[in-house]
């Protein structure tokens, strides 16, 4: 899971508290869980750092291969 490390902005601002909880909590949900945080995005990662994405999907791709070996 990906989740932003900028705040949002604006009227949006008031959805921060709680937010990184309730993140860390749908990451654990799974054993193979994990949050990853992107500090230079705020809701639009994808664009503003799509650098983690790919990361994040090399890294599920590379983890599928390893199972089936």
């Amino acid at each position: 899971m990906i989740t932003h490390g900028q705040p949002f902005p604006g009227p949006f601002a008031v959805l921060e508290h709680g937010w990184r909880e309730g993140q860390q909590h749908l990451a654990a949900l799974s054993t193979n869980g994990k949050l990853i945080v992107a500090d230079h995005s705020n809701h639009m990662i994808h664009t503003d750092q799509p650098e983690v994405i790919v990361e994040a999907i090399r890294t599920v791709i590379e983890s599928s291969r390893s199972a089936l070996v």
